[in-house]
């Protein structure tokens, strides 16, 4: 009986591990189809624009999430979107800022929310993508 109990416990233990190792093979495999077909690139476009009220997740970060070296994520992205991944963020960022502008959300609030170390740098950020000053938009 106790040899059946542990013969039982290992088999189990054994078949876990097969289906998780199957279960991550799987998901390899899917990442690569999505890679030859480029759908990634529209993933990683929709994490990023998922939630731009946390910081930029840096170029490493996505690199390892979505399986490419950085060279291939800049490039291919580039190709796609036609800027970079932290330029399409920080886009998607200002359209968030002008909405909350119109909203009468203080520059303050609004840069503190988006993790800009002050207002300035997020009014210098505004202004290179919409030619005019937070200030002088609202």
């Amino acid at each position: 009986s106790r040899n059946i109990s542990s013969i039982s416990n290992s088999l189990q233990s054994i078949l876990l591990l097969f289906f998780q190792k199957l279960t991550e093979t799987q998901h390899r495999l899917e990442l690569k189809a999505n890679h030859l077909k480029g759908e990634w690139i529209d993933e990683l476009a929709s994490y990023l624009v998922s939630d731009v009220e946390r910081p930029f997740p840096g170029l490493n970060f996505l690199a390892s999430k979505f399986n490419v070296s950085v060279s291939k994520l800049k490039s291919d992205f580039k190709k796609r979107y036609n800027c970079s991944p932290l330029q399409y963020f920080q886009d998607h960022q200002m359209e968030l800022v002008r909405t909350w502008l119109h909203d009468g959300v203080p520059i303050k609030d609004i840069a503190k929310r988006l993790h800009y170390s002050d207002g300035y740098k997020m009014a210098l950020q505004f202004k290179k993508r919409y030619k005019v000053l937070p200030s002088k938009y609202i």
